[in-house]
């Protein structure tokens, strides 16, 4: 079983040499097993360890268990902090379920232990298993979930890692027992207070002696792959926030393109959104699904529609952009215009070029022969580097503007363009412009022109992407 961890950790690429880990350990199998295997992985991945147990205060052996984590880790000579917090008195002064604070304690004086030993750098080991996030997948189903809620527990989380989500609680009791390594063993798991444990005794027990014997592996192995669904379309709405969303961090507001949003696929859309109400209320507890549908559905309505929001947040569709924002005291909100180009901005080449508070141009020059797809991003253009033979400027519309649309064609007006497009006319004059002289090489958003397109005679591409906020992950 050690080396089914140890392939896990570095498939997840949990720990690496050097490292310094903070295990929390209540004195329960799981954790017990997982000090006992860290200390083990140390002899093939050298790294600090140092444990942490939290006494809560509410059962009456809990002395009991904190002595005996600390002898145990005092035999495999790996430091102990020890915590008291009375976590009923917590609950009832912050107002949460005796669950959610033991959960904020335990947290916090890991964190605590991570920034005082090892300056903040490093992990902080729980002992979740496939057991438990079977558990935690069906309590979010059963409550209402997303994608990320499905997922169940996550292994890697920033700096949290989960080493035993690769394996079973039977298969912990068992080297546990094979070893004769001791445990303390939490009478309230056996009762059916909380809802989890209602799960694990009735639902879950059920469904192995009647349905399928397998069945934690066969949910945790699916929570598996939504987590790796759930990472990656993270990545893609990350690129999206990126090129369509800036984040006013000091006022506290976001502006969001309205093209450029409307050209995502839907569930990105979503995810963008809900991005947006994180990074504003840090948390979005209380967001529904009915809210954001609500705001999705609002990019495509009239100036001055709002959609009002929990944490005192209003959505207001405005010109060419959406703005989320905070309202006044009195509930009242204003308004915030578009962001301008203030000048216009010379292009001469690779380098990444500012053109309004936090909109930003990122230049490169790629070799063709290296080059993969091209890219069928809106915000992400190539073009031919040796058939532009002037500075390109990034500005708003001129008289004379043109663009080529195909090889037939000449050229094309750029009004002529606008409207064909259906362009409304407040817009066109906010559009951001990629130019050579008149000849407008790229309709940020949009098209480029047909002059400067990659084909099989390009020898060196210009990449241009278009970034609209901070964030570029």
């Amino acid at each position: 079983m050690i080396q089914k961890v140890i392939d896990y950790c570095r498939q997840k690429e949990m720990i690496v040499s050097g490292d310094h880990i903070v295990l929390g350990i209540s004195g329960g199998a799981d954790s017990v097993c997982l000090l006992f295997l860290l200390h083990e992985i140390k002899k093939q991945i050298p790294f600090d360890l140092v444990a942490v147990h939290i006494n809560h205060g509410i059962r009456d052996e809990a002395k009991a268990d904190g002595d005996f984590v600390k002898s145990l880790c005092e035999n495999l000579q790996v430091p102990f902090f020890l915590f008291e917090e009375k976590i009923e008195d917590y609950a009832k002064l912050n107002k949460l379920s005796v669950e959610e604070a033991g959960r904020e304690v335990r947290y916090s004086a890991f964190f605590q232990v991570l920034n005082q030993q090892f300056g903040g750098q490093g992990k902080v080991a729980i002992a979740h298993n496939k057991n438990d996030r079977a558990e935690t997948v069906l309590f979010h189903l059963f409550r209402g979930t997303g994608l990320k809620g499905l997922s169940g527990i996550a292994s890697v989380r920033q700096q949290i890692i989960r080493p035993l989500l690769c394996i079973e609680r039977n298969e912990i009791e068992t080297y546990l027992n094979q070893n004769k390594i001791a445990y303390c063993i939490d009478k309230t798991n056996h009762e059916d207070t909380y809802t989890r444990n209602r799960i694990r005794h009735h639902i879950l027990s059920y469904a192995e002696l009647n349905i399928c014997e397998n069945v934690v592996s066969h949910i945790s192995d699916a929570a598996s792959i939504v987590e790796e669904t759930e990472l990656f379309l993270q990545k893609l709405t990350k690129e999206a926030y990126s090129a369509c969303v800036t984040f006013h961090k000091k006022e506290q507001f976001m502006l969001v393109q309205v093209e450029l949003f409307l050209l995502l696929d839907v569930l990105i859309q979503k995810y963008v959104i809900m991005l947006i109400l994180h990074e504003l209320t840090k948390g979005s507890k209380d967001i529904t699904s009915i809210h954001i549908e609500n705001i999705r559905l609002l990019f495509n309505k009239q100036v001055g529609k709002r959609v009002d929001l929990p944490y005192a947040l209003v959505a207001i569709k405005q010109y060419d952009t959406l703005c989320v924002k905070y309202k006044n005291k009195d509930g009242s909100f204003t308004a915030i215009d578009s962001l301008q180009i203030k000048n216009e901005v010379i292009i001469h080449g690779p380098g990444l070029y500012h053109i309004a508070d936090e909109i930003q141009l990122e230049c490169e020059i790629i070799d063709a022969s290296t080059r993969k797809v091209i890219p069928k991003k809106s915000y992400t253009k190539w073009f031919d580097y040796d058939k532009i033979d002037k500075p390109l400027v990034l500005r708003t519309r001129q008289s004379g503007d043109f663009i080529k649309i195909n090889n037939e064609e000449s050229r094309k007006s750029l009004k002529d363009y606008f409207i064909n497009e259906k362009v409304p006319k407040e817009q066109r004059d906010k559009v951001y412009l990629l130019a050579q002289d008149h000849h407008i090489i790229w309709v940020v958003g949009h098209r480029i022109s047909q002059h400067y397109k990659v084909d099989d005679k390009t020898k060196r591409i210009f990449q241009v992407r278009y970034r609209g906020g901070v964030k570029d992950d």
